[in-house]
């Protein structure tokens, strides 16, 4: 198994961020990214790019094949369970050792706010994946 981590949410502020800092630490890293023109930035200052909606399972675990650690950031939309689902789902099918799951303060399981909700359920597959785990209550 490689050490390479993996990073969704590239093109936003913590997954873009968190990608940088490990790359300049002499992380390997790789990044998950929808379109073919987001990959060309961490490309060109040398970080692999896969495209990989987290939309499409099959893409995502393709993406992730020797991947060891995926920090998994999803967006707050309609799509936010299904994308960490789907996260989850394929980091198991990769072999990924672990994930660190980009939680969130108001993460709870009747939040009157959708994105909490979400966060809540993704927060209970990551516990139940098997997988190591470590989940991050931004505020």
């Amino acid at each position: 198994m490689s050490n390479v981590v993996a990073v969704t949410g590239v093109t936003g502020d913590v997954g873009g961020k968190t990608l940088e800092l490990l790359h300049e630490a002499g992380v390997p890293v790789r990044a998950l990214v929808r379109k073919l023109e987001q990959a060309a930035h961490p490309r060109a200052r040398g970080i692999d790019a896969r495209i990989a909606d987290l939309g499409d399972l099959a893409a995502v675990t393709r993406a992730l094949d020797g991947v060891d650690q995926l920090f998994l950031v999803t967006a707050a939309t309609e799509q936010q369970l299904a994308h960490g689902t789907n996260g989850v789902a394929a980091a198991r099918a990769a072999g990924v050792r672990a994930i660190v799951h980009l939680s969130g303060a108001d993460a709870a399981e009747h939040s009157p706010l959708p994105w909490g909700r979400a966060i809540w359920r993704i927060n209970a597959l990551v516990r139940s994946s098997g997988l190591s785990w470590t989940l991050l209550h931004a505020s």
